[in-house]
């Protein structure tokens, strides 16, 4: 992990001997949640590279798009011909579409809010699962002796991983919703592509008719 990402310490207050079965519980929960925990942070950095990068390039390309069109005006030739197509134009604005596209298609932008999300969540949850253990062992501090401290402290564990899976279900309902509606842009572009296509086809056809007749 980057010493830029968010960091959960180890709790040394909380390492004693004569907890047993009590200290597995702990370092096990405690490892399921660093574990997502860590690797929300290493998985994220990847979409943000990829999110920037694609937005970054699709901005240019729009910028390009909107000012080719200004261009042909100012450069031409001695007989007032464009010394380039406009048609250039479209070619930067599907460039920007194709780049915006792949970038829901992948999630990244969308990947590197959810990741960050849930880390800080995880890491919140963390947090609070170490001071809740500080603060039901401030009354033990050899350990947790009796039946009810020990189901007490196993219970805690438990609610650590619930909140843990809980923000890893969310996280992915969210990524599923989002996935399938990035399906759903490119098939609906895809249609509309070959309607235009299929168009100017019969367009076309027509012409050739109503020259024969």
């Amino acid at each position: 992990m980057s010493k830029t990402d968010i960091g959960v310490p180890e709790p040394n207050a909380l390492v004693f001997e004569g907890d047993g079965a009590v200290k597995g519980a702990i370092d096990y929960s405690r490892e399921v949640a660093l574990s997502a925990h860590e690797w929300y942070a290493r998985e994220r950095k990847g979409k943000r590279s990829w999110a920037k990068w694609l937005r970054f390039l699709a901005i240019i390309a729009t910028a390009i798009g909107g000012i080719i069109p200004i261009l042909t005006e100012i450069f031409k030739t001695e007989t007032g011909v464009p010394m380039f197509s406009p048609a250039w134009s479209s070619v930067a604005l599907a460039v920007a579409g194709s780049l915006v596209l792949s970038d829901r298609f992948f999630g990244c932008s969308t990947g590197w809010l959810r990741f960050t999300d849930a880390m800080t969540r995880i890491r919140f949850a963390i947090c609070e699962f170490d001071m809740d253990l500080m603060d039901m062992k401030g009354g033990c501090p050899e350990g947790w002796q009796t039946d009810q401290e020990v189901c007490n402290v196993i219970a805690r564990c438990k609610k650590l991983m619930n909140e843990v899976n809980a923000v890893i279900m969310t996280e992915t309902r969210k990524w599923d919703d989002e996935f399938r509606k990035a399906i759903e842009k490119i098939d609906e572009a895809a249609r509309k592509a070959e309607k235009e296509r299929r168009g100017d086809i019969g367009d076309g056809k027509g012409g050739n008719e109503d020259k024969k007749a």
